[in-house]
């Protein structure tokens, strides 16, 4: 009986609750948006300290090898031992030299490549961030 005498009332009232409900659904899914926004950021934060880590240690390793580079060039004489574990093994000096120039460049490419992947990490934090903010700008 109510919707046969007010029509056009009922009508109003059933498109105020569609539209509430879509907009309550565009909130949430902003929301949402929000969320996911920060969990991407936090997850590249924390790839980025990992890498900033190994990259560290590599050039640490690099510094190492550097220096036993050096003090071979500058002992030219006398045996030459290597570390392994808690022993020290007679070398052949020439044999070591290789074995460290070989591991430093492995270093070296390991260096690059964190350092790449660094970038596109940062580069993933700034376009999560950037979401993030346009995302705090619509609410």
């Amino acid at each position: 009986m109510y919707r046969q005498c007010f029509p056009s009332i009922h009508a109003c009232k059933q498109s105020l609750t569609q539209s509430t409900s879509q907009v309550n659904n565009k909130k949430m899914s902003e929301q949402q948006d929000a969320q996911e926004a920060i969990m991407q950021l936090q997850e590249s934060q924390q790839k980025l300290q990992q890498i900033q880590v190994q990259k560290e240690e590599t050039k640490a390793d690099v510094k190492g090898i550097e220096k036993a580079l050096r003090e071979l060039e500058n002992e030219n004489e006398g045996d030459v031992y290597k570390s392994v574990g808690n022993l020290l093994i007679n070398k052949d000096r020439d044999k070591l030299e290789e074995e460290l120039n070989e591991k430093k460049e492995d270093l070296d490419v390991r260096l690059e490549s964190l350092e790449k992947r660094e970038n596109t990490v940062q580069k993933k934090m700034q376009e999560a961030q950037q979401k993030f903010t346009q995302q705090m700008g619509q609410q």
